[in-house]
This record gives structure tokens, sequence and C-alpha cells, in this order.
């Protein structure tokens, strides 16, 4: 899996202004974030967990209350993650107030 792009709109201290993270996929190297403290870093990794996962992993093995997770003044919350295996390509939407969770793969919605 080839993390393209990373979307995330109200979650905790991000605003209502949909935030976007791209990668280049041609070259899959390491990624470092940098920043000082409060500037967002953590949120990021944790706006990944929420997409992927519906879970976001805390401190001492326990995981967040979803419920922290919107931003306190907007409170609809919305992630995105696009990825690429071999040739086909998936993007996955996930969010909260109201809920959400859609997978399309190559474009199209996936449909059980």
């Amino acid at each position: 899996m080839i993390i393209e792009e990373i979307e995330l709109k109200n979650f905790k201290s991000y605003g209502n202004n949909t935030q976007k993270v791209k990668l280049n996929p041609n070259v899959g190297e390491l990624i470092l974030l940098h920043g000082a403290n409060g500037n967002g870093k953590s949120s990021l990794l944790e706006a990944t967990d929420y997409c992927l996962f519906n879970k976001v992993k805390g401190t001492k093995k326990k995981y967040l209350t979803l419920s922290t997770l919107p931003n306190r003044l907007n409170n609809n919350l919305l992630t995105s993650i696009s990825f690429g295996i071999g040739t086909n390509k998936f993007k996955i939407e996930r969010g909260m107030n109201p809920s959400k969770l859609e997978l399309l793969i190559n474009n199209q919605p996936y449909d059980r």
C-alpha cells in the first residue's frame, strides 16, 4: 500500500477548511513530520488511524473516545485516504456528524 493523499476537515484543532497532504507515490521514501508542539503532527497520524480503522490509539495502549475527535466549533469531521495497491487505486472516506463510510475502488463506489 502506497499512500498518495490524506485529507482531513474538522479533525481536532484542524478547522473547517479541508487540509490535504499529498505524497509522491513514485518515490516511496521515508516521511518525516516536523513541527513545534501543538502544530498537528499527532492529529495527522490520528486522522489516518481513524479513517482506516475507526479507532485511535492513545497513551498506555488505550483508545481515544471518538467523540473527542471532531472540532468543537464545527463538529462535522471528515477524513479520507487515497492509496494504491498494484494497479488499483483506493479511497476511503470516513466521517462523523453525519456518519459516513465510503470505499472507492478505481473511482467507483464499492458495492458489497
